[in-house]
């Protein structure tokens, strides 16, 4: 369960606090891979509806186009 059913916050919300901390220190220190590894962790963790799916998914977006292409 992503969400309680009574209060309706996500139930994984210090994981995801402590994951986003993580990716922007990641991201900060140069390490893309790190940060889209702890993002994708996080998206898990959200409801595909919610906002926070949605901004998650962004990151990993533009974290994305910002590593280096390899061929």
């Amino acid at each position: 369960m992503l969400v309680c059913p009574g209060c309706k916050r996500l139930t994984h919300a210090a994981q995801l606090e402590s994951l986003a901390t993580r990716a922007r220190s990641a991201d900060a220190a140069g390490d893309l891979t790190g940060a889209l590894e702890f993002w994708r962790v996080a998206l898990e963790l959200l409801p595909r509806d919610s906002k926070q799916y949605a901004l998650v998914s962004s990151q990993i977006t533009r974290l994305g186009q910002r590593l280096p292409q390899t061929h």
